[in-house]
Formats: C-alpha cells, sequence, structure tokens
C-alpha cells in the first residue's frame, strides 16, 4: 500500500493505492467493461492503466493531469505516476461512460453522428495543440454515450499519443517501439504524398487528419447502411471519391478532393480543419457545423460551449 497524490478538480487528493490488489485483466478493458478502481477519498471509479517503459505520451499526459478538463471529449487524467517494479508507468484517467463504437456502432442512428463527430474533431485538435498527435483513431478507441436526448462522445486511449516531433517516417522506422496507427486511415494521403516526392515530410498532424476523413467516411456507411457491412479499403475509397457514385454527393467527392490536393502539396502542414468540418457536414447533410462560426475563431470557446451541453448531461 502507498500513498500517492490524484489531481481531481485541480486540486491534490491523497488516496491509498496498492498495485498488487489491482485485478489487471479486467482494468486492461476498464474504459470498455465498466471496470475501474474505487477511491473513496474522492468518491469516484478510477480508470488505471499501467506501461512496462515510459509511453511517448509522458509530457501529454503529465500537462492533462495538472489541467482542469482541457477538452471535454478527452478523459481528465488525475496523475501519472513512476513507480518501482516491472511495470513503471501508471496513469489514473476519469471512467468513460458509454460503450465504444465498435461494440454499439448498430445502435448508433444517423443522428448522433453529429456528436460523434464533433467530439473526434475537437479532441484531435486538442492534442495536436498540445504538441502531440492521436496515430490510433478506431471505432474500437471512441466511446459514446447516450442518455435520452443528451449524448457525448470521448476520444479514449490517449496515452497512445506520439509528439509532434514524431514524424511519419520517423513512426514507420521504429514501429517495434511506437504504438500501432490505423493503417487503412492513412493509406490513401501517403501514396499521394509519394506521388509528389513529400513523402519524407509527411507529419502527425496531416496523418490526424487523413484519419478524421475516413473515420467520417466509415461512419457514415455503418449508419447510413447497417444492413449492407461496408469494409472499404483505400482503392474502393480512391474510386468512390473520384467517380460517379451512388453514395457520395458530387459536393463532397469535391472537398475530398481538395483535402487531398492540400496534403499531398502540404504534407507537413495538412489541410484547414474548416474543409474537414465541411466534408463532414456535406457528407452526413448536417444542419449544423461540427465548429459553428458562433462559437468562436478558437478551438477552447467551442470547447467551453460543448462544456455547457455536457454539464446538463452529467447532472442527468
Amino acid at each position: 500500500m502507498m500513498k500517492i497524490e490524484l489531481f481531481y478538480k485541480t486540486a491534490p487528493v491523497t488516496v491509498d493505492f496498492d498495485p498488487g490488489k489491482v485485478v489487471w485483466k479486467s482494468q486492461n478493458f476498464g474504459q470498455y467493461s465498466y471496470q475501474g478502481i474505487k477511491f473513496p477519498e474522492i468518491d469516484r471509479k478510477v480508470f488505471i492503466k499501467r506501461h512496462k517503459g515510459e509511453p511517448d505520451s509522458r509530457d501529454l499526459l503529465c500537462d492533462l493531469s495538472a489541467l482542469d478538463s482541457p477538452c471535454v471529449y478527452i478523459p481528465d487524467v488525475y496523475g501519472f505516476y513512476e513507480l518501482e517494479g516491472v511495470f513503471t508507468h501508471y496513469i489514473f484517467m476519469e471512467m468513460v461512460p458509454g460503450a465504444p463504437l465498435l461494440e454499439n456502432i448498430k445502435e448508433v442512428k444517423k443522428e448522433d453522428c453529429h456528436e460523434i463527430l464533433r467530439s473526434v474533431f475537437f479532441a484531435l485538435q486538442t492534442i495536436l495543440e498540445m504538441d502531440h498527435w492521436y496515430p490510433d483513431l478506431d471505432f474500437r478507441n471512441v466511446m459514446f454515450d447516450k442518455n435520452g436526448r443528451t449524448s457525448r462522445g470521448c476520444l479514449i486511449d490517449i496515452d497512445s499519443c506520439l509528439p509532434a516531433s514524431t514524424d511519419f517516417v520517423d513512426f514507420l522506422r521504429n514501429r517495434g517501439v511506437h504504438t500501432n496507427v490505423n493503417e487503412r486511415y492513412w493509406g490513401c494521403v501517403v501514396p499521394m504524398a509519394r506521388e509528389r516526392d513529400n513523402f519524407e515530410n509527411l507529419s502527425g498532424k496531416t496523418v490526424t487528419q487523413a484519419a478524421f476523413v475516413y473515420f467520417a467516411i466509415d461512419l457514415y456507411f455503418k449508419t447510413s447502411y447497417p444492413d449492407n457491412p461496408f469494409n472499404l479499403k483505400p482503392n474502393d475509397i480512391f474510386k468512390l471519391m473520384e467517380g460517379p457514385s451512388q453514395y457520395i454527393d458530387r459536393n463532397s467527392q469535391e472537398i475530398w478532393q481538395d483535402i487531398h490536393e492540400e496534403m499531398a502539396e502540404n504534407p507537413e502542414d495538412g489541410c484547414e480543419w474548416k474543409f474537414l468540418d465541411d466534408f463532414a457536414v456535406n457528407l452526413f447533410g448536417f444542419a449544423e457545423a461540427l465548429n459553428p462560426p458562433e462559437a468562436g475563431k478558437g478551438i477552447w470557446d467551442s470547447v467551453l460551449g460543448a462544456a455547457e451541453r455536457l454539464f446538463s448531461f452529467l447532472k442527468r
């Protein structure tokens, strides 16, 4: 048993923690299976992850543990500790409600997609603004919780993030060291960068943006055609976007082409986030942008607006 401090609502709270009494087999999937460790001192369950070595996301996790909910769409981090033993690094995080999209995608309706995409949209930008990028966007890493007419999406597995200094080529050279990247989600932007001899300059930001585009496409097909399971590969998406299609409208195709043209020409900086917003709005036919103009110019203004909606949800 040891004493550690968890930052809860920005105030340090001393709690008792015994790694030997944690059922780690269930805790490994804690955010998926409603498992967690109850700490009476803060009157809530906490999800704990452990690593055998220092994670690439160490600086991000330390920064998050010192902040009070920088983004409502990523889990709060209550503490990050280095301890002696085989497992040396422990991360104490918010228990996220709901279930991963991978498990409940059949229950997701098209009207839920705006909140899901908004959550991923802001979470990815927040991580990038904190000098990291998210390498593993996938249905298994996006939680979705719906309670009546209010819903919340949340991007998990934050400890898999990579520093902004780790570009895509560096990642490929060290695949045995870094966490895995969802290859299908960057399978289109890589060939386009290679064609322009820009592959060496491909950044984590650009890969992140490409992943968002294909996550949106996946979500569109899963919710629009639930009885026709699509498993789109990069070549399939090229065909859908570059020729006549009964599934994708022409305006969405043109925005997709503009996005990838920008990514291929500017592999370090990617494209404007507004292009990604426009693509999602056109593809799904949303009545409102993911980041509407009235929310303000900065991402943080939009997050504050989302926090008000989330507060009423958490009070239910």
